[in-house]
């Protein structure tokens, strides 16, 4: 409180929460590690007088974390932001010239898959399957590739 004072920093406290984060173990394990037990009610967190809100899931800089930290809510986000781009890119297709369909396609559809990756993007490549669907049908569709592409 003293720092944010002195340092007029505010915060919008019905935007604040936390989230208590939590390793995946096993059951044996849940049982003797201490982050992992719930945490009672009677413990809250407070800044300048105002309770905390706790969530399972957050969003920062326009990354979803959750607690378990396995960005299956971010990826979620993410296939929805995708097809609205394939969306907006087959209504707007027509009347580009071929020449931009690079442009068109970083534009619109890159920009979204690579901000943030450096967080989320070492998730399992079955987590990642539905993404490199939704990059294959993009690129089909300025392109008109049938081939396999790896990916991005």
């Amino acid at each position: 409180n003293l720092y944010m004072l002195s340092n007029q920093v505010h915060i919008n406290i019905e935007k604040c929460v936390y989230i208590h984060f939590r390793p995946k173990l096993n059951h044996n394990e849940q049982k003797t590690c201490a982050r992992t037990k719930i945490i009672a009610d009677e413990n809250h967190i407070f800044l300048n007088n105002n309770k905390l809100k706790k969530t399972n899931m957050a969003r920062y800089l326009g990354i979803i974390i959750d607690e378990n930290l396995n960005w299956e809510g971010h990826l979620e986000h993410l296939e929805q932001k995708l097809n609205s781009s394939i969306i907006t890119i087959k209504r707007i297709k027509k009347f580009i010239p071929q020449e931009h369909f690079n442009k068109l396609y970083h534009s619109l559809f890159a920009s979204h898959l690579t901000y943030g990756i450096s967080a989320w993007g070492a998730v399992s490549n079955d987590k990642l399957k539905n993404i490199f669907h939704i990059q294959k049908r993009c690129i089909r569709l300025l392109f008109g590739k049938k081939t396999e592409f790896r990916s991005c």
